[in-house]
């Protein structure tokens, strides 16, 4: 990653007010389409029985919807099986990323991230509550919120890991590394700054290069946009 800074302002006892709202429900056109489905029912004819679940269904070129992944399947890693997805976008080469709850056996519930690949048979895990620690912290991730997938690279996504707040991207080789936390210091011209708070821009990211673009809160009460490359 290289990272540019442009700072836009400067002054003191800054309070952070009215912050951009950024949705993880985006708006496809002409593109793949990723959808999802509670209460789908299945019906064997010949014994009569009855399942229900919920999945992720992805167009293909011809427009069929495919069914991607579905509750009850293994996710891949350990005993545990998916029971509710969530949050699921689409890119241009038809990956889909999304949030996915499972249980285990004893019902142990456990949220997560995942990258399903066009072709693969389980999807990869990108981050976990039940994983070790965030990368750049010490405490496991608590929450996911935002989650957007551009044609290059992984998957960006801003979650909680104990007290902390940030924005982590996924890299070709599937590790997942920290772009901004609170606490966080970086350099702005010949200064370091520490991230006291940090908001989403508009287009925050890139489709086409999934360059990423941040407003940064210091806590000299300066701020600036924030440009990292991919």
């Amino acid at each position: 990653y290289t990272t540019n800074v442009n700072q836009i302002s400067y002054q003191t006892n800054y309070t952070v007010t009215n912050r951009p709202v950024v949705t993880s429900t985006p708006i496809l056109t002409n593109r793949p389409v990723v959808s999802s489905s509670t209460n789908t029912v299945v019906t064997n004819r010949v014994t009569s029985s009855m399942l229900s679940y919920n999945g992720i269904w992805a167009s293909d070129t011809n427009g069929s919807n495919n069914l991607l992944i579905r509750s009850g399947q293994p996710t891949g890693a350990s005993d545990f099986k998916f029971s509710w997805f969530q949050n699921a976008v689409i890119n241009n080469n038809g990956a889909v990323a999304f949030i996915g709850d499972s249980l285990n056996p004893a019902l142990s519930s456990v949220r997560a991230v995942y990258l399903a690949l066009p072709g693969a048979t389980n999807p990869v895990l990108v981050a976990s509550t039940y994983s070790s620690p965030a990368p750049g912290t010490s405490d496991v991730f608590t929450s996911f919120g935002t989650i957007v997938l551009p044609d290059v690279g992984g998957v960006i996504f801003t979650a909680s890991a104990g007290t902390n707040n940030g924005i982590w991207v996924q890299d070709s080789d599937f590790s997942v590394k920290p772009v901004a936390l609170r606490g966080q210091s970086i350099t702005v011209g010949s200064s370091n700054k520490v991230i006291s708070s940090f908001s989403l821009m508009n287009k925050f990211y890139s489709q086409d290069t999934g360059v990423i673009t941040y407003q940064a809160y210091f806590t000299d009460g300066t701020s600036a946009v924030v440009r990292v490359n991919r």
